[in-house]
């Protein structure tokens, strides 16, 4: 993808995430940090300094990782973009923290692409959602 060279750090669903205004665990599905990466104090496994957090939708997490788990998201210094990433069509909603609030952006449709701010990267969903198959 786009970030060899660059001074960014990527994790998949199996790295621990810890928000320490709600003192809250969570793993997201991709969190990306910039360097140097941060951990918890006594900790060598739990980040603390995410640039970007992506969730990918399910029926049963919709309501959660849009609702209380972004919310809690919001209170980490830092952290400036979300991605909730629909499992059902080609879909993300893309939120971009502003100094008046959250900007939200849904970007929709296989020709679509998504642009993040955080780490300059453009990314088609047709290439997000290469050998997904949507059902009818």
């Amino acid at each position: 993808m786009g970030f060899k060279r660059q001074p960014y750090d990527v994790f998949s669903s199996d790295q621990r995430l810890w928000i320490p205004e709600v003192d809250r665990y969570t793993y997201p599905d991709v969190m990306v940090t910039r360097d140097p990466l941060e951990l918890k104090p006594g900790r060598k496994d739990t980040v603390i300094n995410p640039i970007l957090l992506a969730e990918v939708l399910s029926k049963s997490t919709e309501d959660y990782d849009i609702g209380d788990k972004f919310m809690s998201y919001r209170t980490i210094p830092g952290f400036g973009e979300y991605l909730a990433i629909s499992q059902t069509r080609p879909q993300v909603a893309h939120y971009v923290k502003r100094d008046q609030g959250w900007l939200l952006n849904d970007v929709i449709g296989l020709e679509a692409s998504l642009k993040l701010e955080s780490i300059a990267l453009e990314i088609a969903l047709a290439d997000l959602y290469d050998k997904v198959e949507f059902s009818e």
